[in-house]
């Protein structure tokens, strides 16, 4: 308490600029009372406000030095009255004295008094009310790790994986015991010299050593070791499954926030790893850096006139007519050039940019189709959709609008799911397509053979196509395990009246095995290349398709 009372408010500059002007106001305020005719009238009182910002920054030691300087100033020599130069008397000045030093006094305890509530209520605002840990959100951006002047240290992250599955299941209240319990056993068994702890959201500690990452390991193993099997809350015993990301950092890096990124990357990273336990990896790191400018480079670019389509041709195996095209994404950045759909498509699913994505494909593509009509053209339209945009509502109610915004023209389009979108929620998506089913859409699943769903998921559905994957296809005339897999996928859907598309066909050897296989279309480089609408209809137009007008 006593080192708070001498310990100035404010920055540097604060205190500075504050001295600058009590030591103008006092002598300025002195001249003041000197010609307005000396201390007899109220002019004297003004002191109270350089003794005021005296108490204010410089507590009580500022606020008494300051209320005995103004006091000197007006007293023993300044006059009761300057024009008939009557002397005050020694009560009058001494009193005043008094006065000054009581406020500034009481000014200056005041101020300690709040100060030390400002810093009580920040330092509370700082701890974990459940754990008595420092939560890392509340330090200074500029705040440092080090308790001492070591070059280097070790920082660690230990995440909580399954704290949300506790909470799916048990609800938020015994997900949070289930986390301070964890934390409070780690805590427990850690010695408090060797490690700071900090909490990191509901699921995840940080801990640091003061050590190089070589001269850590064995407090890290230490750490690794104190972390609880499993806890106890409620009588139920919940097992910790956890992962540990590990980052060191310099005198350079010391600043936290950067060294505790990267070490919550690495946990992150950890997840996939056999250990739990990953450390981090700046090329690692790059790349989700240079994700995160793809996917917001994606988003600016789709009112940009960045993307496109191009369509690739169906062709029908029983007649040698195209039938259908599917339209597939493009991507010419103007940053990073041309983007293959492999790699921005998943990167936009798992940054939730894939709604916009595939709204902006649907209006693209359903302009095409409905031109395609006027112009005669009857053949079916192949639309793409992710796995997300089975659950998205914005995406569900574009596609149930569509048939009353196309009219008479919404008919032939078909929409492609992979496998392991319908997986991430069969029933849901079941019911999903069942509803678009029965509003006039034809539905496939796409890539069939790669994904993980299961012969009596496929029973359960009720699609009207089934595109093998390319990677059967491509070597389909010379490789018997590819044979055994497409007839045997001709063979399931046959008995299903599912028509059967082989993507990725790229000879002719290749397409007549298909044909004799009993395939229904084939789609592939050997039949054409994608091609952009305007030379899509030119080249269809050299072709034959169901109802086309001879010349």
């Amino acid at each position: 308490m006593i080192k708070s009372i001498f310990t100035p408010i404010g920055g540097l500059l604060t205190q500075i600029i504050s001295l600058g002007l009590i030591c103008i106001c006092l002598p300025l305020i002195a001249y003041l009372v000197y010609e307005t005719g000396g201390t007899q009238l109220s002019w004297p009182y003004l002191m109270i406000l350089p003794i005021a910002l005296g108490a204010m920054i410089f507590k009580i030691p500022g606020g008494v030095l300051t209320g005995v300087a103004g006091a000197l100033l007006l007293g023993p020599y300044m006059p009761l009255d300057t024009v008939q130069n009557i002397a005050q008397s020694e009560e009058n000045w001494l009193l005043r004295t008094g006065f000054f030093v009581i406020i500034g006094g009481f000014i200056g305890a005041l101020a300690d008094f709040l100060d030390r509530q400002r810093i009580n209520q920040d330092r509370l605002s700082r701890i974990d009310p459940d754990t008595g840990l420092t939560l890392f959100g509340k330090l200074p951006t500029d705040d440092r790790f080090m308790r001492n002047q070591s070059n280097e240290a070790t920082i660690c992250v230990v995440r909580l994986h399954n704290y949300r599955d506790v909470q799916t299941v048990f609800g938020y209240t015994i997900a949070t015991e289930f986390s301070t319990k964890a934390f409070l056993t780690l805590k427990a068994h850690l010695n408090a010299q060797d490690f700071q702890l900090f909490k990191i959201g509901a699921s995840a500690l940080g801990v640091v050593h003061n050590n190089a990452l070589k001269d850590a390991q064995r407090h890290i193993a230490i750490l690794i070791a104190a972390i609880p099997k499993r806890v106890i809350v409620n009588n139920i015993p919940l097992p910790v499954r956890y992962t540990v990301g590990i980052a060191t950092t310099d005198q350079v890096e010391q600043i936290h926030h950067k060294a505790m990124d990267k070490a919550l990357f690495a946990s992150e990273v950890a997840i996939k790893m056999p250990s739990h336990i990953a450390t981090f990896n700046a090329l690692q790191h790059e790349n989700t850096r240079e994700n995160l400018i793809l996917m917001d480079d994606l988003y600016k670019d789709l009112s940009q006139g960045c993307l496109s389509i191009v369509y690739q041709p169906k062709l029908s195996l029983d007649d040698n007519m195209i039938t259908g095209a599917e339209a597939l994404l493009r991507w010419n950045s103007p940053r990073h050039g041309v983007v293959p759909p492999d790699k921005f498509i998943p990167l936009a699913e798992k940054a939730g940019l894939i709604g916009e994505v595939t709204k902006w494909v649907l209006d693209k593509v359903s302009q095409e189709l409905v031109d395609w009509r006027k112009a005669g053209i009857p053949i079916d339209m192949s639309i793409n959709l992710s796995g997300n945009d089975l659950s998205d509502n914005e995406i569900l109610a574009v596609l149930s609008d569509l048939p009353t915004r196309m009219g008479s023209d919404f008919n032939g389009i078909e929409l492609e799911l992979t496998e392991t979108g319908l997986v991430q929620d069969f029933d849901a998506a079941m019911v999903t397509l069942q509803k678009l089913q029965s509003i006039g859409y034809r539905i496939a699943i796409d890539d069939f053979g790669t994904g993980y769903s299961t012969l009596e998921q496929f029973k359960l559905l009720t699609v009207d196509t089934v595109k093998i994957d390319k990677s059967f296809v491509q070597d389909f005339a010379s490789s018997k395990d590819s044979q055994n897999i497409v007839n045997a996928a001709i063979s399931i859907c046959g008995s299903r009246d599912v028509k059967i598309v082989a993507e990725g066909v790229e000879t002719e050897a290749v397409l007549n095995k298909l044909k004799i296989a009993g395939c229904h279309y084939a789609q592939g480089y050997f039949i054409a290349k994608p091609m952009s609408g305007k030379d899509f209809t030119a080249w269809l137009s050299k072709q034959a398709y169901p109802g086309k007008i001879s010349a």
